[in-house]
């Protein structure tokens, strides 16, 4: 059996999740998670006596925000094998535009040979029937699987 925690090690890094993500300031980042990640970049580039302006920051957030997204982007281009998948599955919007996602372990099933990406061009996904999903030009075996087609 496992090591327990100590006792308060969850209160401990609620306040330190709300801390860091407040504006505050913590010795150590115990959470380590993209909500703390984004917040510290920000606050790296805004400490010191030379404190930015409002406009400044805003700056300084579209570069952080970017920076992020080019990471996010990356990534897809290096798990993805199909450059046309991966282009599909990059995101193009600011990071908290949407909600993000705090894991890409979805992104190697796009290299199985019997998952084909449907890529609704912003239109959404009308209706799935057991053969094809609308509004797609082809049929498409719907077939669910969680697992990749060699393994048992």
């Amino acid at each position: 059996m496992g090591r327990r925690p100590e006792a308060g090690w969850q209160q401990e890094r609620i306040e330190n999740f709300t801390a860091l993500t407040s504006g505050g300031q913590a010795d150590e980042d115990l959470v380590m998670d993209a909500w703390t990640d984004i917040v510290d970049r920000l606050v790296i580039r805004r400490r010191g006596e030379n404190a930015p302006s409002e406009e400044e920051m805003e700056a300084q957030l579209e570069i952080v925000d970017f920076e992020k997204m080019e990471r996010i982007r990356a990534r897809v281009d290096e798990v993805v094998r199909d450059p046309d998948t991966a282009a599909a599955l990059k995101p193009w919007y600011r990071y908290l535009c949407k909600r993000p996602t705090f894991h890409d372990e979805y992104l190697p099933t796009f290299n199985w040979p019997n998952v084909q990406l449907v890529d609704t061009e912003g239109r959404g996904i009308e209706r799935v029937t057991p053969i094809a999903s609308s509004p797609a030009a082809k049929n498409i075996n719907s077939t669910a699987s969680s697992s990749p087609p060699d393994s048992k």
